[in-house]
């Protein structure tokens, strides 16, 4: 399993930078991930040096030290999704290839925003007041009953602000 530490827009200050890589870190090693994908502290300026990649790297190395391993994550709303797509996928077809190609050409599959031609793009997310990624739309996926967003995903002025609020959260540390 791989964790990128994230993607949206990302924090300006070195602070809040430093504190969202290190939560990042914090959940790669309780979830028992193989890979952290780190982000350095300019990302949101810059394409960061070789020097300030390794110090990230450190930084993750620290905060993900001595960090408990939970042998039994809670079952999140999350993970039910997750079983029901990946269970649902492997019903259709023999190879794990031919069902992820009918899961999308049946819309079973499908990723908000993307644009390819087997995607039937008819999903949307929304990011809660609490920072929980939602889903404004499910299109066809049989996922289980989930309570709507607190606001509707897809305006381009909500779509900013879903996408700036990690950056608001941590730079307010």
């Amino acid at each position: 399993m791989v964790l990128y530490t994230f993607m949206g827009v990302y924090p300006k200050s070195r602070e809040g930078a430093t504190a969202l890589l290190r939560e990042s870190a914090d959940l790669a090693a309780a979830s028992g991930c193989e890979r952290l994908i780190v982000k350095t502290t300019v990302e949101s300026q810059r394409i960061p040096t070789i020097a300030e990649n390794v110090a990230a790297l450190r930084i993750a190395a620290n905060a993900a030290r001595g960090v408990p391993r939970s042998a039994h994550l809670p079952r999140s709303e999350v993970l039910h999704e997750a079983s029901a797509l990946i269970n649902t996928t492997l019903s259709l077809k023999t190879t794990v290839g031919d069902s992820l190609h009918e899961a999308f050409r049946l819309g079973l599959l499908d990723v908000p925003y993307c644009l390819h031609q087997d995607n039937r793009n008819q999903t949307r997310t929304s990011i809660d007041s609490n920072g929980s990624l939602r889903w404004a739309s499910r299109g066809s996926m049989p996922l289980p009953a989930q309570s709507p967003p607190d606001e509707p995903g897809g305006a381009a002025d909500r779509l900013l602000q879903m996408l700036s609020f990690n950056q608001h959260r941590f730079d307010a540390l």
